[in-house]
């Protein structure tokens, strides 16, 4: 079983961040534990494909990693996924860990779950997923559409276990 953390998570190998956060409080919890030291040597991969025309998410959330101090040559971009699953298939062939390793994945609180699921699985058996999710909201989060469409989709995924996800 994964573990969520709400503190400290502990040295790591390598950081991922996944898509599907429009305020952009997943990278920046993520450069956070960047700046703390949790990943000294390992790179920061920012995953998520085409979110309008060419733009990818990956491209923006290394945008705003960059501007939160993380440095450019330990950003890796997976720019091609669109689901929780090719997250974890094309940022596993990008991290190439051995076992013994371990990763610290950021995304949503709600999310968080599901996404380590499918890192332990791409990842293989020795790999360490250390579940950091971001901060959860304060207040009304039912009266902001994005995060009601944020919250309605993952509950969606979790019942519906079709190809993806």
């Amino acid at each position: 079983m994964g573990r969520l953390f709400r503190s400290a998570p502990g040295a790591a190998d390598a950081l991922v961040v996944l898509a599907g956060d429009h305020r952009g409080e997943r990278v920046d919890f993520a450069a956070q534990l960047w700046a703390d030291g949790y990943v000294a040597t390992g790179p920061f991969v920012v995953s998520g494909g085409q979110i309008y025309g060419e733009t990818t998410w990956a491209e923006l959330m290394r945008a705003r990693a960059l501007a939160r101090g993380v440095p450019p040559d330990r950003i890796r971009l997976q720019d091609r996924s669109t689901t929780t699953a090719e997250d974890a298939r094309l940022s596993a062939e990008l991290l190439g860990l051995q076992p013994g390793s371990r990763v610290i994945l950021v995304t949503s609180p709600w999310h968080s779950e599901r996404a380590a699921e499918h890192f332990r699985e791409a990842l293989g058996e020795g790999i360490e997923v250390l579940s950091c999710p971001s901060a959860e909201r304060e207040g009304d989060w039912w009266n902001d559409a994005e995060d009601t469409r944020a919250l309605v989709s993952e509950l969606l995924k979790r019942l519906w276990s079709g190809e993806g996800g």
